[in-house]
């Protein structure tokens, strides 16, 4: 979805949006979860956040994508609002924009049309100061050993 210029979201009310607009307007239709909320305007903007985060110079370090909570392991997969008459298809379309499959695409290769994540626990993140109310940041972290550091965000990330 990072790809295309405009999106347009659709932001449903309680129940939703009317069946005749889901089944001969809209191209795809996202859940951020199972839960209600009184309307579409705070997942659209999860949605509109979690898809800029993957532009370029958005986050303002490439790098800091590397290490999500949730990721598909090798890269990340781009899909695009195919119709649903596309799904199957080799191929993604948007307004004549097109993706193929193996594409590389900011640095990601489309795979697969499917929305499989992988969900992976972080590692424990800190800040400054270095100690609060005798609270202390783990030494290795502090140390600069950056082989040492790997080593303790996986073991950390289980």
């Amino acid at each position: 979805m990072s790809k295309y210029e405009n999106l347009i979201l659709i932001c449903g009310r309680y129940e939703g949006v009317d069946e005749r607009v889901a089944q001969h307007i809209i191209n795809e239709e996202f859940s951020i979860g199972e839960y209600v909320l009184t309307g579409g305007e705070i997942p659209a903007m999860i949605l509109v956040d979690s898809v800029s985060r993957l532009l370029p110079e958005v986050l303002g370090n490439k790098e800091s994508l590397a290490e999500e909570s949730f990721n598909i392991g090798s890269g990340l997969l781009v899909n695009s609002s195919q119709t649903k008459e596309d799904r199957n298809s080799s191929e993604f379309r948007v307004h004549g924009s097109q993706i193929q499959r193996g594409e590389e695409f900011n640095g990601c290769q489309l795979q697969t049309n499917s929305y499989k994540l992988q969900a992976n626990r972080e590692y424990p993140h800190y800040t400054k100061p270095e100690e609060f109310n005798s609270w202390k940041v783990p030494e290795v972290l502090l140390s600069g050993n950056h082989k040492e550091i790997e080593k303790w965000k996986k073991q950390n990330s289980s």
